[in-house]
């Protein structure tokens, strides 16, 4: 490559980066991003057997590493999972570009033309600073990568012909354990070698096999993940309707890849939506089938218009629902791969005009609209890419776009108003939601809106509606269970956690609660039978360990419970929970000294845990160390304000010190907090203060 490409792919690289630089800065998105990334316990731990798991519908165990990868490193900082998505983002660019510099046989023009329309298209905001879309890129990343591999080794001989085959053919399988969307991919490779003019007799077929292979083994295995327990049986109405909005969906993303404009998260359904004129639907099959046999047409003066429009068509196919899985949806990430084929066309057509044009006045005219097309096209995919800041700027952004269309996002929002406080707001959003639709998420939503008001009955009315396989089940039982738990019904309780043992994606929460409850009514046996169970999941938690040494404490004590609770610190050795636990049955037990060695340990390993330093405080205290006693309720309180207890504690320890103005001070600021301060610690504080009202 010559100096000024190179220089041309490094000032791509830059652009890109200016463009999606404002995700970088975005947070989790409450569309999947919780159960997927933030709050996903699978991810939490580099487990093999987790991360082979299908989860919330999902079998992409590769997207699940990467994720654990990022949580095992970075915990649940979103820049780090953003820039991993544009790190990827900026591969795949450097790999259609050279996928094309290949198959051109070096048009730099044509090349670069695609790399930028794939960089910067409005259309892939989306893919990119969605955190949940990482099976998009990443899935784009290995497809990609295969497919440049498969060229090269078609141009290579011996063995280095055999090893780029032979990993091309694992990164297909690497693809395919990201995303099935990847299972096209041996159709793309007959179609580029059409492209560039390979024979075609039963040898060269051969090379397709293992590919196909792989093809039928994913695509079945698609089938079993994603159509095994659907909660709906297919009518021949689904089918046609399938059957169109399939169609529809093609001619939406080529309008779209023409005029990005009215982008959103969610899109409305074809049906439904106001603004899409129903003839036209329903004559979607007529214009895609007009569109390619033009193209076919088109063979006949050049191969590139049917290359592009069959590339873009085959590797949007799995995504356009002509199975039925419900509503067929449309979305913008859904395009990251096959809009390939359409910037190819796009960047052949202009090379072609260009060329065709023979004065300089011309030509400078044209070239100065296609950069201002461009410029366009980035400045729109930056503005695209600031509205992904949080949930709220996103979901806003949808409703004043598509208002009353989707009660996903109507309900989203109000979830996210939810987790703020704004309960007002929340009940705004969620019974619009619930006007659209009253689905299980909706329900959901509900439900957890009236228990957060205190009106518990009326959640579990709304509650009582999601059952099982609604995959919003898991979540109204879990709910469920904490609202029967302050009616005081934990027998309630304990029969709604057995309901749930057979369908719970945690099945070790569900055998920990039982155990809680169970510990709780005094069911010591039981309690300790649950949390055997729990125990049989890896990996452990630290609840779990810590509820197991208090089951024995109580049934079989002191000494039983000691070896518990070491057990537990050889399974957790810097964990502040364990650490506390630990130290607080010293504490409870007399063994001060043994206490504030746990206790030390606590504070050092983690300075700003208020209940490290509060409990050092009492056992100075215990010791008459008042002054050392004030200093860790003082560090207690530097790490939370508002602790009640510290300022109590750090009243009584002023008080002997003869503090009598500091510790009243303490001390009304521990009323102010909610704490009900002991009749006669008020009353020694009238008498040396001489201040009656406390």
């Amino acid at each position: 490559m010559k100096k000024y490409q190179v220089f041309t792919l490094i000032a791509l690289m830059f652009a890109t980066v200016f463009v999606f630089y404002p995700v970088l800065k975005a947070d989790f998105i409450d569309l999947d991003d919780a159960v997927l990334v933030s709050e996903n316990a699978k991810i939490q731990s580099l487990n093999l057997q987790n991360i082979f798991q299908k989860h919330y519908g999902l079998f992409h165990p590769i997207v699940n590493l990467s994720y654990a990868l990022e949580y095992h490193f970075f915990g649940n900082d979103p820049y780090f999972y953003h820039a991993d998505n544009l790190i990827l983002h900026l591969i795949n660019i450097l790999l259609v570009f050279f996928i094309f510099f290949a198959v051109t046989k070096r048009n730099f023009f044509i090349s670069v033309f695609v790399a930028v329309i794939f960089a910067c298209h409005p259309m892939h905001v989306e893919p990119v600073a969605w955190i949940s879309a990482r099976k998009d890129t990443l899935y784009a990343l290995f497809f990609l990568s295969s497919l440049l591999l498969y060229i090269k080794s078609l141009e290579s001989e011996g063995k280095k012909r055999i090893i780029r085959y032979i990993l091309s053919l694992v990164l297909f399988l690497c693809a395919c354990l990201s995303k099935p969307m990847a299972v096209t991919l041996p159709f793309i490779l007959i179609l580029f070698d059409w492209l560039t003019g390979k024979k075609f007799d039963f040898k060269s077929l051969l090379r397709y096999v293992p590919f196909v292979l792989v093809t039928v083994f994913f695509s079945v295995l698609a089938y079993i993940v994603y159509y095994d327990k659907l909660p709906y049986s297919f009518t021949g109405y689904s089918y046609y309707m399938n059957f169109i909005a399939a169609h529809f969906n093609v001619l939406f993303y080529l309008v779209k890849f023409i005029i990005p404009s009215g982008l959103a998260i969610a899109y409305p359904y074809f049906l439904t939506a106001a603004n899409i004129d129903a003839g036209f639907v329903m004559k979607a099959p007529a214009l895609v089938y007009a569109l390619i046999l033009l193209s076919f047409f088109s063979i006949k003066y050049t191969k590139k218009i049917f290359f592009g429009f069959i590339f873009f068509i085959l590797t949007l196919l799995p995504s356009i629902n002509i199975i039925p899985v419900g509503i067929s949806p449309t979305a913008d990430r859904y395009t990251y791969i096959p809009f390939i084929g359409l910037a190819y066309i796009a960047a052949c057509a202009v090379y072609f005009i260009y060329g065709k044009l023979r004065v300089k006045y011309l030509k400078r005219v044209f070239t100065v609209l296609v950069c201002c097309a461009f410029a366009v096209m980035l400045i729109q995919s930056n503005l695209q890419a600031q509205k992904w800041e949080n949930s709220d700027v996103l979901f806003e952004d949808q409703i004043k776009k598509y208002p009353g269309e989707s009660k996903i996002l109507y309900d989203t929002l109000g979830d996210s108003y939810m987790m703020k406080g704004d309960l007002k707001k929340a009940e705004k959003y969620i019974l619009e939601a619930e006007r659209i639709s009253s689905a299980g998420e909706v329900l959901t939503s509900l439900g957890r809106l009236k228990m957060l008001q205190e009106r518990y009955q009326e959640a579990l009315k709304y509650y009582s509606k999601v059952v099982y396989p609604h995959q919003n089940a898991y979540i109204a039982y879990l709910d469920s269970v904490e609202i029967y738990n302050k009616l005081g019904d934990n027998d309630k309780s304990l029969e709604l956690l057995r309901e749930m043992l057979p369908f719970a994606e945690d099945p070790q929460k569900i055998y920990y609660l039982t155990a809680l409850f169970n510990f709780h009514m005094g069911n010591l046996d039981l309690a300790l039978e649950n949390i055997g169970k729990a125990k049989t999941f890896r990996p452990l938690t630290p609840s779990i360990v810590i509820l197991y040494a208090e089951i024995i404490d109580k049934k079989d004590g002191y000494e039983a419970a000691r070896s518990a609770y070491f057990e537990a610190l050889k399974e957790f050795p810097d964990d502040a929970a364990v650490l506390n636990a630990f130290g607080n049955f010293y504490y409870d037990n007399g063994f001060d000294s043994a206490a504030l060695v746990l206790f030390k340990k606590g504070a050092e390993l983690f300075p700003e845990n208020y209940l490290f330093h509060d409990a050092i405080g009492n056992i100075y205290s215990l010791d008459l160390d008042y002054n050392a006693a004030v200093i860790e309720y003082t560090r207690a309180l530097l790490s939370k304000n508002d602790y009640a207890i510290s300022y109590f504690h750090r009243a009584a320890a002023s008080f002997e010190l003869k503090r009598y103005e500091e510790a009243r001070e303490d001390a009304l600021k521990a009323q102010s907090l909610g704490f009900k301060l002991p009749e006669d610690f008020i009353r020694m504080l009238k008498i040396e203060t001489g201040i009656l009202k406390i």
